[in-house]
């Protein structure tokens, strides 16, 4: 997304918090890989303000993006107004997005949220959607301390790539710098 554009999609955002996410080199490190989601339906685990979601379209055929905090809930309605394609935005947890989204998904993106989600949704996580998709990409600060008690520990990149391994998939790309991690999981076949 280009920074005029994403100015504009800012401005109408509801005042108050606001999405640090977009813009510089975590933007462009995240969406480093995210050309492996050509034709496929993604979800995007905690979308926030759905500039990820929206960056992810141009490759995509569609995106749900899927928010817990009604704040950035409602950040990402109105960046869904300005994408070219459409995307759908579920406000929902991830347990229940898990338990009772019955829609198609083949692929799932997250970044910088994997420590935010508790023990259960992770399970849910390897347990429900991993088994759904030929493919997973998962970006995450390294220093990051996390916020939830989980056995997982997501915010250091050797523990997504035993995490994606236990779910089944092979870890296919795995970029490091000294902030940000990018790790690309396929189903094995």
């Amino acid at each position: 997304m280009d920074q005029k554009l994403y100015s504009r999609i800012r401005s109408k955002w509801p005042k108050g918090r606001r999405y640090q996410g977009a813009g510089g080199k975590k933007q462009n490190y995240t969406m480093s890989q995210v050309e492996k989601f050509q034709g496929r339906t993604v979800v995007d685990i905690g979308c926030n303000a759905g500039i990820n979601t929206y960056d992810i379209l141009e490759y995509a055929d569609k995106v749900i993006g899927v928010e817990r905090d009604d704040f950035f809930y409602k950040q990402a309605l109105i960046t869904k107004e300005f994408a070219k394609k459409p995307f759908d935005v579920e406000f929902s947890t991830m347990e229940f997005f898990l338990k009772n989204y019955q829609g198609f998904y083949d692929a799932a993106f997250a970044s910088c949220v994997l420590y935010h989600l508790s023990t259960e949704e992770i399970d849910l996580i390897r347990d429900v959607m991993i088994p759904k998709c030929e493919i997973v990409i998962f970006v995450s600060r390294q220093e990051k301390k996390e916020k939830t008690e989980n056995p997982y520990r997501l915010h250091k990149w050797v523990n997504i790539q035993k995490f994606l391994r236990e779910a089944g998939m092979t870890v296919e790309v795995f970029n490091e710098n000294s902030n940000w991690v990018s790790i690309v999981g396929k189903k094995h076949v």
